[in-house]
């Protein structure tokens, strides 16, 4: 169990129902799909195994965090802090991560399927056999990553 103390994170299921929470506990395995984590301070996050469709994580911070094996299908992640997560065999289909941050993660074996990087910051990342087909890399910084396989 991962408890974080986030005064600014608005959380809501997608019905219109909109409540801010001053502190979230999210567990590895968890769904949290249709839900909202705006601005969500979750460093260090065990979320491997967990299930985030359609979820809003615009301008969270994941760092450090270990999504290993998650599923971000049409999730919105513009502006994320993804700096040194674990985010190997994860499925990340149709996800938006523009403007988003993944220094130094490690995205090895990650389907990033029409996913899009637009302007994001991938440098130092390892996407070792990472299927990047029909992903949208427009102004993204690879610099020293690891793009083989």
């Amino acid at each position: 169990t991962l408890t974080q103390n986030t005064p600014n994170t608005l959380i809501k299921k997608n019905n219109g129902d909109a409540h801010p929470y001053t502190g979230i506990n999210l567990v590895a395995a968890g769904t949290y799909s249709g839900f909202t984590l705006t601005n969500a301070n979750l460093i260090n996050a065990d979320l491997n195994h967990a299930t985030f469709t359609g979820t809003y994580l615009e301008y969270t911070n994941l760092s450090n965090a270990d999504l290993s094996l998650s599923t971000m299908t049409s999730a919105i992640a513009t502006g994320a802090n993804l700096t040194n997560a674990n985010i190997s065999g994860a499925t990340l289909t149709s996800i938006i991560l523009e403007d988003a941050i993944l220094i130094n993660a490690n995205l090895t074996g990650a389907n990033m399927t029409s996913s899009n990087l637009k302007n994001t910051n991938v440098t130092g990342a390892n996407l070792t056999n990472a299927n990047l087909t029909t992903t949208v890399s427009i102004n993204t910084d690879f610099s020293g990553s690891d793009l083989s396989g």
